[in-house]
């Protein structure tokens, strides 16, 4: 339209290009646009300077600012990849069957070799220490891999591993056995063996002192690593439809697990009793402890819904798609490739869950992760014939404190934390 067209085009700082769309901006860095809608139209001014992050925009009686690097990813140029996973909290990893894999810098783009893996199945603690790499071709070997490109193979058949901590990982092996493996000795310290294959270990490094072991008989048993005991109760076996391991959660701080029957969410609790919790429209799927107070729980049908443990119910999520996590550290965050084909951030722990749209289309088959902090989502680039990663950074601030700092970075104005009061200093 006209009055958007007289607003004209404008370059910020990295070359990115802004203009006026009829209901939004359009942002352009010459490979992608990106549309950011307007809580008001139309645009009178615009305004964007090539040494400023920042996008200043008057609508009606609206002044409206952006800082751009928190609109457009950043873009990393790597050699062809075929898998691509956040590490850490500052580290992403492209692996390809045709070379070494790779450990970028988010910060920086520095770019480290590594030995050359196959797609693999990756877990790693929260500090990126190192990760374990179980190959999708080999059910059996299981890797350790550093920062500093070194590695090595557990010397246990396993089924499953997963970190524990810094210092620890967790193996199921063939022989059902519960094990404990220290990377700084490289021993083995096996906790349990079970009459069942493991199908799955849950754990939560920020609460480790409990291990939930899933077996494909629908055993689940409770590990207290700090005081020896272990308990027993039993859900539906494995099926061609259902998964226990999936349909599991971690242990909260108290000890209390989840697990899904049918559309019934049950808990167990530390005493060894069991009850229905929650029951959900749907039968559910999969089951996730994100924190103590939240569970994700996903249905047959693939519709999400956060189960809020402190007041016993439950709220569905407005999109999740088949792929989606969140961060270990801080889990306020989901990011799923929803289903209209782009990139949705969800804000779980809202009072109304808030989402908005990243990306308005992703490759087929992609599907974006996020480092341990929340901070970051890592997802190949859009572009059919480029090879880079693209990175959004979701600084948003959790804090009063972090958000006085959010507000004094995009404007004069001041905000007190004490109070919760907006203002603007006098002239």
């Amino acid at each position: 339209d006209l009055q958007s067209s007289l607003a004209g085009l404008h370059v910020t700082a990295g070359e990115f290009v802004v203009g006026a769309g009829r209901t939004g901006l359009r942002f352009f860095d010459g490979i992608h646009e990106h549309q950011v809608p307007l809580p008001v139209t139309p645009i009178g001014v615009l305004r964007a300077s090539p040494r400023s992050p920042y996008v200043f925009a008057v609508c009606a009686d609206h002044i409206l600012v952006w800082n751009i690097e928190h609109v457009m990813p950043k873009r990393i140029e790597v050699p062809s990849y075929s898998q691509v996973a956040a590490v850490g909290r500052d580290r992403a990893w492209t692996i390809t069957n045709a070379g070494p894999a790779r450990s970028i810098d988010l910060a920086t783009g520095a770019v480290r070799e590594l030995a050359k893996l196959s797609p693999m199945h990756l877990s790693s603690p929260s500090s990126g220490a190192y990760v374990l790499a179980r190959p999708l071709a080999s059910r059996m070997e299981t890797w350790v891999v550093r920062p500093d490109g070194t590695s090595e193979i557990i010397d246990a058949e396993g089924t499953f591993a997963t970190s524990l901590d810094d210092r620890r990982a967790l193996l199921g092996t063939k022989q059902h056995q519960l094990v404990v493996y220290h990377l700084e000795t490289r021993s083995k310290q096996v906790l349990q063996t079970f009459a069942a294959p493991i199908e799955r270990i849950a754990v939560r490094e920020v609460s480790p002192r409990w291990l939930v072991t899933v077996l494909t008989d629908g055993t689940l048993a409770r590990n207290d690593i700090a005081g020896g005991s272990m308990t027993q109760i039993r859900m539906a076996p494995r099926t061609d439809t259902f998964s226990p391991g999936l349909a599991t959660t971690a242990a909260t701080s108290a000890g209390d697990v989840f697990f899904a029957t049918g559309a019934r969410l049950r808990r167990w609790k530390l005493d060894g009793s069991a009850d229905d919790f929650v029951v959900l429209p749907r039968p559910i799927h999969t089951t996730n402890l994100l924190e103590d107070e939240r569970v994700l729980v996903v249905a047959d049908d693939g519709t999400g819904y956060v189960v809020r443990t402190r007041t016993q119910d439950f709220v569905r999520l407005p999109t999740l798609g088949p792929g989606y996590a969140w961060g270990n550290e801080d889990p306020t965050l989901i990011i799923t490739d929803d289903r209209s084909g782009g990139v949705t951030v969800l804000d779980v722990f809202a009072h109304a869950h808030v989402s908005w749209k990243i990306a308005r289309a992703a490759p087929p088959g992609s599907t974006p992760d996020i480092t341990s902090d929340g901070s970051v989502v890592v997802m190949r680039d859009a572009t059919l014939d480029s090879t880079a990663i693209a990175l959004w950074r979701l600084d948003l601030p959790t804090t009063p404190e972090a958000t006085a700092r959010w507000i004094d970075d995009l404007t004069n104005a001041t905000f007190d934390p004490r109070t919760g009061m907006l203002g603007w200093p006098p002239l």
